[in-house]
């Protein structure tokens, strides 16, 4: 009730939890914290369902619950979830669309132009397979995270939700080889003076490792009962807590 992520996620991990037991409602910890969220969701409220939620969290049956105004709120948060996730839909399809754009122009205005064949001039260059590789993901990502959010704009909370969950990761791999793609490019170009090649790798791995850590956390789940999975999410989470100033001072570790 108090949207404290870093405490539920440090409980979750202790071995003789029961995340079973109920309050007088008839409520569980994962059924309290969706009953007192609010909409729109804070990010500390969804922190907290999803540090529940990983640990495999346990819901009382539908007989138990003593609270008839949750019944009765159901239709006006399926309403207002259907208006957020539209609002998320949108943005993913402006940004999608955005990098489809850009990568496909890009493609044909290589590096170093082309010859009088209609070859790309550099050709051969080892970047330049790797630009042309990163720039090809990018595009055809973008565009199946453009095609998914336009059947998300159907109507269906299933078929938005599904769109969401496939066209994260993607975008996020597209914003990746977009970025590893320019970087490689312009190495192709300015490679024979070796220090700005060498310049324009250092700072493209820097922002490279920048980008990943912020895309990692929206393209990984950090709300899975499968155990491999929460181990694998559990630093992501800790990064998200630790950038909002969620939770605690205290740390918790599994």
């Amino acid at each position: 009730m108090n949207w404290h992520p870093r405490i539920i996620s440090a409980l979750t991990w202790t071995m003789n939890l029961d995340s079973g037991l109920t309050n007088n409602d008839g409520l569980t910890a994962l059924d309290a914290a969706e009953f007192y969220m609010e909409s729109p969701t804070s990010f500390q409220q969804r922190l907290t369902w999803a540090a529940l939620s990983a640990a495999g969290a346990s819901r009382a049956p539908p007989m138990y619950k003593q609270n008839p105004t949750k019944e009765l709120s159901e239709s006006s948060r399926a309403a207002a979830s259907i208006n957020n996730y539209k609002d998320r839909v949108n943005t993913l399809l402006v940004v999608s669309t955005l990098i489809a754009t850009i990568t496909f122009a890009a493609g044909f205005s290589v590096p170093g132009s082309y010859d009088g064949q209609g070859q790309a001039t550099m050709l051969r260059r080892k970047m330049f397979s790797v630009f042309i590789f990163c720039d090809t993901i990018a595009m055809y990502g973008a565009m199946i995270v453009t095609v998914s959010m336009i059947w998300a704009q159907l109507g269906d909370l299933r078929l938005v939700l599904i769109a969401l969950r496939l066209g994260l990761p993607l975008l996020g791999v597209s914003l990746t080889m977009m970025s590893v793609g320019f970087m490689a490019g312009v190495y192709v170009v300015v490679s024979n003076l070796h220090w700005l090649a060498h310049g324009v790798i250092i700072m493209g791995t820097m922002f490279f490792v920048t980008l990943a850590a912020l895309t990692f956390p929206l393209c990984l789940p950090i709300s899975s009962d499968v155990l491999i999975l929460r181990y694998v999410s559990y630093y992501p989470f800790l990064l998200l807590m630790y950038v909002t100033n969620s939770g605690t001072t205290s740390q918790a570790r599994p």
